[in-house]
């Protein structure tokens, strides 16, 4: 309900459990909470499971906003995806269509590989 028009102004806990292709839905979603009449410190969590179709749209999402970033020309956008083009161990891992609803059940977590700084 958080990305369709509800302000929740008596909220302080947003849980995103439903990931959209669209990163703006999201933002949406958590921008409801910080709306005027907000006082309290307001917590974001994003469960997404290891290896699923859900953590595969949350990194289309930061590649996204990345894009979003560079194009709107904030000079400091961080460039998460740049280990992705020349590594032979994640590529295609982002946008294949193969590994799109393979589901990985060994090693690391792809989200954390990528955004680990």
């Amino acid at each position: 309900a958080g990305g369709l028009g509800l302000n929740f102004v008596g909220a302080n806990v947003v849980i995103l459990f439903d990931p959209t292709w669209n990163p703006a839905n999201d933002l949406q979603a958590i921008d409801r909470a910080y709306r005027i009449g907000q006082y309290k410190d307001v917590k974001v969590f994003r469960l997404i499971s290891l290896g699923t179709v859900e953590e595969m749209m949350y990194l289309r999402q930061v590649y996204k906003q990345q894009l979003h970033c560079v194009v709107v020309g904030s000079e400091n956008a961080k460039r998460y995806f740049e280990a992705v083009q020349g590594s032979k161990d994640h590529q295609g891992e982002l946008f294949g269509i193969h590994n799109l609803f393979k589901l990985r059940t060994h090693g690391s977590c792809l989200t954390k590989d990528i955004l680990e700084v």
